[in-house]
């Protein structure tokens, strides 16, 4: 089920929109013309937040608690709207029932034309309906604890090579996934999908 969300992200076809200043050219392949990495930019970004019930990665353990079937029920998705604040891209929902905030910022380039962010993540969100009645909200809200300043801290990177269109990676924090029957787990990590808006 989680897989079908995340085709649904990348189907939504979301419009690059702002721009930056494009970075020096990769050096690329021997023979090919250099390629360009292009910035992140403003726009919507899609935000796909999981947690596993069950997990053998030392870096997203496993949740105590448990919510619905294994790796399903505790996955949230909700729209930002993300502008530029001076180094950084800010992004906050406009949902009246959520508060999520991401801050990222430009954390390098990485090998093979991809790009890495760094960040936080904050705030408190239902899951969100995406293109329904094809993707319907679940029955499950996220709450991320920690201090109002920062909240978890978050690591990703572009997922394609010389594209910012997605990203992917992991936040670090305290993270509750709740149900309405009252049903709680409690998570140290998650991972992140971020769909943002493409190269213009």
């Amino acid at each position: 089920m989680v897989k079908h969300r995340l085709c649904w992200v990348l189907c939504l076809g979301i419009a690059g929109c702002g721009g930056e200043t494009p970075t020096a050219p990769s050096p690329g392949v021997p023979g090919l013309p250099a390629r360009t990495i292009p910035p992140f930019k403003t726009g919507r970004y899609l935000v796909q937040i999981s947690a596993p019930e069950f997990s053998i990665d030392p870096l997203v353990p496993a949740c105590s608690g448990s919510i619905g079937m294994a790796r399903t029920e505790k996955t949230v998705m909700v729209d930002l709207t993300v502008v530029k604040d001076g180094v950084e891209w800010v992004g906050r929902t406009s949902s009246a029932s959520a508060d999520i905030e991401m801050r990222f910022r430009d954390a390098g380039e990485l090998p093979l034309g991809r790009r890495a962010l760094a960040g936080t993540l904050r705030g408190q969100a239902p899951d969100m309906a995406f293109a329904p009645p094809l993707i319907v909200p679940r029955d499950v809200s996220v709450t991320i604890a920690g201090t109002a300043a920062t909240g978890a801290l978050m690591d990703a990177q572009t997922l394609d090579p010389y594209s910012v269109s997605t990203m992917v990676g992991r936040a670090v924090g305290d993270f509750l996934f709740r149900d309405s029957a009252g049903n709680v787990a409690r998570c140290p990590a998650v991972t992140v999908f971020i769909g943002a808006p493409g190269p213009s």
